[in-house]
């Protein structure tokens, strides 16, 4: 098991709203984040075996709930593993990024503390939230008849998302290091055993409650790790 000591030698930074958030960029194509994990499917191994060596596409429409990612033999659907409130506040807070004949403009972001009026916006960390939670603290969210709380909102939010019955790949989009020097496959088993962790009962949760139990899921229950050194 983890232990806190572990945790603390993990770093975490959130990716900045440009790479989670969709269209932020003005000025550019519109773009998603779909699209940066349709590359990488099309790059993996695994996935590529999946599709019997085919490449993956977008849909045509998702008018009537296709798939966001097809293949001939195999498909899947992409979701984020990021709360509403910190998606929220990412929009909210975040410098304003354009980019002009050429010229990428920096500005303000939408919201400043210094704004007459300002409330702070509660941001919740998603897998700190669900670190330590029971299958039955989870189903005792998901039953409640509405949610003051906004961690709590968060944490039902995901759980509806892991009830799709589709395959899915779960987008983390966080970026881990660590002060002290590490191989890579030293960081890629504690961040493995991290992410199981922090998820294990959501992924219980998940299996209790998909219609099709077949349908698999990534990163949490076959982790999938771009490794870099500093």
């Amino acid at each position: 098991m983890m232990t806190v000591e572990h945790y603390y030698k993990i770093k975490i930074q959130e990716l900045s709203a440009a790479l989670v958030l969709n269209k932020f960029i003005k000025g550019i194509e519109p773009y998603k984040y779909e699209d940066y994990l349709l590359e990488f499917v099309n790059s993996s191994t695994y996935f590529l075996e999946k599709a019997k060596q085919q490449h993956y596409h977008q849909p045509v429409s998702e008018a009537n709930g296709e798939w966001d990612c097809i293949s001939p033999t195999y498909q899947m659907d992409f979701k984020l593993a990021m709360a509403e409130s910190t998606l929220r506040a990412k929009r909210l807070f975040s410098k304003q990024i354009t980019y002009l004949n050429g010229i990428t403009i920096v500005s303000a972001p939408l919201k400043k503390s210094s704004d007459p009026g300002y409330k702070p916006i509660q941001a919740t960390r998603i897998f700190a939230a669900l670190r330590g939670l029971a299958l039955s603290e989870l189903l005792a969210i998901q039953n409640k008849s509405s949610c003051t709380d906004q961690i709590e909102r968060d944490i039902r939010h995901l759980m509806k998302t892991m009830q799709c019955d589709k395959n899915l790949i779960v987008f983390f989009p966080y970026n881990f290091y660590f002060d002290d020097p590490l191989d890579k496959a030293q960081a890629r088993h504690s961040l493995v055993e991290a992410l199981n962790q922090d998820f294990q009962q959501m992924l219980s949760y998940r299996s209790l409650s998909c219609a099709n139990p077949a349908a698999e899921m990534s990163p949490f229950s076959r982790p999938f790790l771009l490794i870099r050194k500093a």
